[in-house]
């Protein structure tokens, strides 16, 4: 994973066993090639989860795209909302 970092915060990766109903709605992060430094991050909302995928609404439809949890981190904004804006 490439060493993404806003002012001194590193994104939270989840975890399966970890995630919980207060995540519905929270802003994340998405890159589809951790490796390839030119793969931009895609931001959206987390809409739902299960034991393999976490669901990422990217337009604003309500509508969320499996994404693999590898793939998503929680954006800097939950963890800091006040020093970052997605």
């Amino acid at each position: 994973m490439d060493t993404f970092d806003y002012q001194g915060l590193t994104p939270k990766r989840l975890f399966p066993d970890t995630m919980n109903e207060e995540f519905i709605g929270m802003k994340a992060m998405y890159k589809s090639d951790w490796r390839d430094i030119n793969v931009q991050y895609e931001y959206g909302r987390i809409t739902s989860y299960n034991n393999k995928y976490i669901f990422i609404d990217f337009v604003g439809n309500g509508h969320g795209q499996a994404c693999r949890y590898n793939d998503v981190l929680l954006a800097p904004t939950v963890i800091a909302p006040h020093l970052c804006e997605i």
